[in-house]
């Protein structure tokens, strides 16, 4: 399982802040061009509505002059008219006035012939606006007045002057202005809002790229560690398994946890276990027997409740070697010293008996009970320096002489040296060697002494009448040789033990010949197993290095 960064998930997020941020502008832009816009548009309605009442008056009162209503276009006959205005709804004063400031017509007569601060419009225009006339607050329009009737035409400095009510006129520009404030107030809130919510998308933005960035690393981590590394689920089901994991048990993501070999029983432990954890060592058989180291923990949440479980696996099989090979070297150096002692010690009294024997056996020729007893030590002792030599051979560290030698030569010298006990004992021989010329680096004395204990022992293991088959194949930067055979086979509680000096399951024997044999193929660098075949007998498989710069050829 490769770990990959989390790279394009997420590419909404990644273009969200500037979605927020162009959305953010173009809503103040907008929100801005609506308040300015709105601000005066109370204002000017409101002066658009005064401006046509003052003008539908004044052009009201010109009409009646110039349509004979009134006769008298002279401002003094328009005063009753004045007043009468005056007492309408909104209207304020209504009046006539010079260009100078003096009054000339007005709706109360007090105010005739009174001097105001006045300043004239231009021809042909009008002024309006706000004005503080005689103690009142008014919405002034000021227009020419020039009404006709017949020949008696005013003056042209006469001015009409019409003061309002500025109340809806202030009220518009407080509305206008309220207006304007509640959508400032509404941008500053989108615009906080935008800044807010960019802020926030920036930081889960920044959070997941963090959590992709961990997982990431943890990914990495996990693939890298040469431990393996199992997540499981509740259910039983693999979520997530490195390769080391994967080299060392058959199981898959996504697959379940409890059909792996060896796994089983041991999930139906975590599965009503109290703690849901484990630290042991399970054997897992196949190709190769691995010893593995298991430490399990349960996964849980604030609530206590089991999620899942991580397996921490490590294997441990060349450890385990090592230790078993540190111990065994060890008591066989022990043996060692204890055999090479007593070996010295044994041997020259065994010198002197046998002299003795063999003059006893020459005096008493004569006599051929006497010549009998003394050939038969002769014979005995003959046997014990037998023994004696292969407990000498077997206590000294092999002195190898490496040679790249033909792995069938060796064989089929091994059985050279055992043909006549094969021909006896009626046992066929079957090879099998891939490649044919199969090379390996090996001491070739040494190596045919190994053939031919494990043919021997094949033989006795056989009786009479069967069959030793030899492979021997390459696998990867080993050597792998088996020899079987169609005996009874060893017994299992025979197994852990059938390489042990002096161990032996028959009735003649010393116990060093397999002894001999682990202490030579692992002088060589390599191991040697013995199992029980499916279809019946023993087999011994040994496996050897090749050397560093071998070639196939």
């Amino acid at each position: 399982m490769t770990a990959k960064r989390g790279v394009g998930k997420n590419r909404f997020l990644e273009l969200a802040p500037w979605a927020i941020v162009s959305s953010v502008v173009i809503l103040v832009i907008l929100l801005i061009a609506m308040a300015f816009r709105s601000l005066h548009r109370g204002r000017d309605m409101m002066e658009q509505a005064l401006l046509s009442e003052a003008l539908t008056l004044a052009n009201s009162i010109e009409a009646m002059c110039n349509c004979g209503v009134i006769h008298n276009v002279h401002p003094h006959a328009l005063m009753p008219l004045f007043g009468e205005i005056s007492k309408l709804p909104g209207v304020l004063y209504v009046m006539i006035v010079k260009a100078d400031g003096t009054i000339v017509a007005a709706g109360k007569p007090e105010r005739v012939d009174r001097k105001i601060p006045f300043n004239p419009p231009g021809p042909g225009s009008k002024w309006v606006g706000l004005k503080e006339r005689m103690g009142m607050r008014a919405y002034e329009v000021t227009l020419h007045y020039r009404p006709m009737a017949g020949d008696k035409t005013p003056p042209d400095d006469l001015y009409f002057v019409l003061g309002l009510d500025p109340l809806p006129y202030e009220t518009a520009i407080k509305r206008d202005f309220q207006f304007f404030v509640f959508m400032l107030a509404v941008m500053l809130l989108v615009g906080a809002a935008g800044m807010v919510s960019l802020w926030w998308v920036g930081r889960y933005h920044e959070s997941l790229r963090s959590l992709a960035d961990v997982e990431y690393l943890m990914s990495t981590l996990i693939e890298q560690i040469p431990v393996g590394f199992v997540l499981v689920d509740n259910k039983g089901v693999v979520e997530r398994i490195n390769r080391a994991a994967e080299a060392l048990i058959d199981a898959e993501q996504g697959k379940a946890f409890s059909n792996c070999p060896g796994f089983a029983d041991l999930w139906r432990n975590l599965q009503y276990g109290d703690n849901g954890r484990l630290d042991q060592e399970i054997t897992i058989s196949g190709n190769r027997t691995r010893k593995l180291h298991l430490m399990v923990n349960a996964l849980r949440f604030e609530t206590d409740t089991r999620s899942g479980y991580v397996f921490l696996i490590t294997d441990v099989t060349k450890m385990r070697e090592l230790e078993s090979k540190l111990s065994r070297t060890r008591h066989l150096a022990a043996i060692g010293h204890l055999v090479t002692g007593l070996a010295h010690e044994i041997r020259n009294p065994l010198s002197s008996i046998k002299g003795f024997a063999t003059v006893l056996a020459k005096r008493t020729a004569s006599d051929e009970k006497n010549r009998y007893i003394a050939e038969v030590m002769i014979k005995e002792i003959d046997r014990l320096n037998g023994i004696l030599y292969e407990l000498l051979d077997f206590a000294r560290t092999p002195n190898l002489k490496l040679d790249e030698v033909e792995c069938r030569s060796l064989i089929e010298h091994a059985l050279r040296v055992i043909s006549r006990d094969l021909e006896q004992s009626k046992v066929k021989v079957t090879m099998d060697i891939e490649p044919p010329d199969l090379y390996i680096n090996v001491d070739p004395n040494k190596m045919i002494q190994v053939f031919i204990n494990l043919f021997l022992n094949a033989l006795q293991a056989i009786g009479r009448e069967g069959t030793i088959r030899v492979q021997a194949r390459r696998d990867d930067e080993e050597a792998v040789i088996a020899i079987s055979d169609t005996g009874p086979g060893i017994p299992e509680e025979a197994l852990d033990k059938i390489f042990d000096p002096y161990f032996t399951t028959k009735p003649q024997g010393v116990g060093l010949g397999l002894a001999n044999v682990r202490k030579i193929v692992e002088a060589h660098g390599g191991t040697v197993v013995a199992m029980n075949s499916p279809e019946g007998g023993a087999s011994f498989i040994i496996r050897l290095p090749f050397s560093p710069g071998y070639e196939e050829t």
